[in-house]
């Protein structure tokens, strides 16, 4: 055959393959950068969404009421739906349509969970609702005479209710675990209560910037004034007084409502259960299996009521460790978005964002400290700065130390003319700044990152100690209210 006929050949039969492959492949990598862009997107619009959801929680001390929650929630969620609709460049009714591709957003907070998702149809259309609040409850129940339930939360919290109806008696308590032991855990001895070997006095002297004002008839302010007040704070000796008087409480529930099974060895308190974040114990373990599982039943059920009501075959991804990691020891928003169109494929994917400065949940990541007295140098430090010094150490939550919008009477933003125009008013709890060391170091925040070898070191554990429970024993909580609730049938 002459090379003339093969390379008509070539031309007619192979030449359009190569096209069509070129095409296919410039088509293939535009769906990829495509695809990383959306990804990008979520992420963003998720991030928004948890900004929201701090700032709106953090101006509001009652945000973990059922009621104000609830419309810090609604509010965030607007965010989401106009944050993602803007970045994918959809407007007008578009933009309400992204929401269709989003069959869950969730709100993982302390002791439960929220899930927006579509909650019933009506003529074919999708209505989104903020579903009811779900705790992290697990029922222990082995016989009809003795039935026993547990709401867990992200830390060493818990609510127990106790039914025995042997003894005609039901019984119902809050309050947060903690080992009984002087050198391990919590102990008492009269009036002086222990925190692992270190006494923790009644008193705590702690310093907050307060402000004043006068009101003018137009309803703006003048002479706002910003100064430093010294006050007495209780609360670390008071959380862990409770603590011990709860978990004597608690493990006699588990003594009598589980003896002898194998959940009584999951759930008894002692020096090798620790209840504490963390640990790798077996209540943790417990704990971590009902949130899982509380969390991932929800889920799936939302998701396949969802893919029955729309022509797009959603499904559940399944999390990894790393994703559970996150859930379990933060408060965090998890954006799910699937079915999207791209390219010749669609867009599945979710994205979880957690935060550590909000009203609902206190880490040692979220705490800083600062120094009075003698070596002090008017910053404020992580725990294990070696520049943290001073005579006395005091810890302080995290979000102390960002701008606070001044609130008035009847809880409204207080207001000023400033070059003739209305504007919010602004003042900080602490006025010492940042330490430098610590900004660029951010690993060295936990009790761990204190060297033994350091002057301060005593100082640095008690102030450790006493922040974490003075901001446990200060955060509001709705299952306050089941303490002292004791019932007879």
């Amino acid at each position: 055959m002459k090379l003339q006929n093969l390379l008509i050949i070539f031309i007619i039969i192979a030449l359009p393959v190569i096209i069509i492959l070129s095409v296919y492949i410039e088509y293939q990598v535009d769906t990829a950068t495509l695809r990383a862009s959306y990804e990008s997107k979520l992420l963003g619009a998720t991030y928004d969404t948890m900004m929201a959801f701090q700032l709106n929680t953090t101006n509001n001390r009652y945000s973990t009421v059922s009621d104000s929650l609830i419309r810090d929630l609604e509010a965030t969620i607007n965010v989401f739906s106009t944050s993602l609709a803007t970045s994918l460049g959809l407007t007008g009714t578009s933009e309400g349509n992204i929401m269709s591709y989003v069959p869950a957003l969730v709100f993982t907070l302390y002791d439960g969970y929220y899930i927006y998702t579509p909650a019933n149809y009506a003529d074919g259309t999708i209505d989104y609702q903020l579903k009811p609040y779900v705790y992290y409850t697990n029922e222990y129940s082995y016989s009809d005479d003795r039935k026993l339930v547990l709401n867990f939360t992200l830390d060493n919290y818990v609510v127990a209710y106790y039914d025995n109806k042997a003894d005609g008696e039901y019984t119902s308590k809050a309050g947060y675990l903690e080992v009984i032991d002087k050198n391990e855990g919590v102990w008492v001895e009269g009036e002086d209560v222990y925190y692992k070997g270190v006494k923790i006095d009644r008193n705590e002297e702690i310093r907050l910037n307060t402000y004043t004002y006068n009101t003018l008839s137009d309803g703006t302010i003048t002479d706002f004034n910003v100064t430093e007040q010294t006050s007495t704070s209780t609360s670390a000796y008071d959380y862990y007084r409770e603590a011990y008087d709860f978990t004597i409480w608690y493990n006699s529930v588990i003594e009598e409502a589980l003896r002898g099974l194998p959940e009584y060895d999951l759930l008894y308190i002692d020096r090798d259960n620790n209840p504490l974040p963390y640990e790798q114990t077996d209540f943790n373990s417990e704990k971590t299996r009902v949130i899982e599982d509380t969390i991932t039943s929800n889920l799936l059920q939302a998701m396949e009521m969802y893919s029955q009501k729309t022509t797009v075959d959603f499904y559940m991804p399944e999390l990894t460790g790393e994703d559970w990691d996150k859930i379990l020891h933060n408060v965090c928003i998890i954006s799910f978005l699937q079915g999207f169109p791209v390219g010749t494929t669609t867009f599945n994917d979710y994205v979880i964002v957690p935060s550590t400065e909000n009203e609902q949940y206190v880490r040692d990541n979220s705490l800083y400290y600062i120094g009075y007295g003698d070596g002090s140098d008017g910053c404020y430090h992580r725990l294990g700065c070696t520049h943290l010094q001073g005579d006395t150490i005091v810890g302080y939550n995290k979000k102390e130390f960002s701008r606070q919008t001044a609130i008035g009477q009847n809880n409204t933003q207080l207001k000023e003319l400033v070059d003739g125009k209305e504007s919010n008013v602004y003042y900080y709890i602490h006025n010492e700044t940042a330490c430098y060391y610590c900004i660029i170091n951010a690993s060295n925040s936990s009790i761990d990152a204190v060297d033994t070898s350091d002057r301060y070191y005593d100082s640095k554990i008690l102030a450790y100690y006493r922040v974490l429970a003075r901001e446990k024993n200060n955060l509001v909580k709705v299952s306050d209210y089941v303490n002292g609730s004791a019932t007879q049938y």
